[in-house]
């Protein structure tokens, strides 16, 4: 798991933490990411069936629709830090396999869009955002375009939005994402 317990002796008194100290390494681990010059942190808010299979924003990991309104204010205290540190929050929003699936299979379905709207509302607003629809992943295209629509219409800030496949071949995934520039 993300324990981050080497990181303890990087929490300084007047840092945050929550549930009596429990959220001290991961507080710790974000300062040691901004010490050493780190300015952004790439992050899985889901990733149930992925590589760490270990963190997931809902009441349980085979929930899609019900939000963890602690975990999320946990995870809301550790960005509010980040905003103090000057470290952008790089939100991964899926990786290959079962998690690029996890949400109405793969589709911007009710589940998906309940996901990306409950992550901009409560996340949205903190000063260095970047959306990627996700690592590695396999969507194509057309669903790139409409993923990133979806949240571009959403997010009130405007905050990039950007993927990662995990194949270069340009022709089939980046060119129909490279567009004019608007008139």
């Amino acid at each position: 798991g993300h324990a981050f317990a080497s990181h303890v002796q990087d929490w300084s008194p007047g840092d945050p933490d929550w549930n009596g100290g429990a959220g001290r390494a991961i507080v710790g681990a974000l300062n040691y990411i901004a010490t050493t010059g780190g300015n952004s942190l790439y992050f899985l808010p889901m990733n149930v069936g992925g590589d760490a299979d270990d963190v997931f924003p809902t009441l349980s990991p085979g929930d899609r629709t019900h939000y963890d309104i602690s975990k999320l204010s946990q995870w809301e205290t550790l960005f509010e830090h980040a905003d103090r540190l000057g470290v952008l929050l790089h939100f991964v929003l899926a990786e290959a396999g079962s998690v690029e699936t996890y949400h109405d299979n793969g589709t911007l379905g009710n589940q998906r869009r309940l996901y990306y709207r409950e992550l901009i509302a409560r996340f949205g607003h903190h000063l260095g955002i970047e959306w990627n629809l996700g690592e590695e992943n396999n969507y194509g295209a057309t669903k790139h375009l409409q993923f990133a629509s979806y949240i571009q219409g959403l997010d009130p800030y405007d905050h990039p939005t950007t993927t990662h496949t995990k194949f270069d071949d340009l022709s089939q995934y980046y060119a129909p994402l490279l567009r004019s520039p608007p008139d």
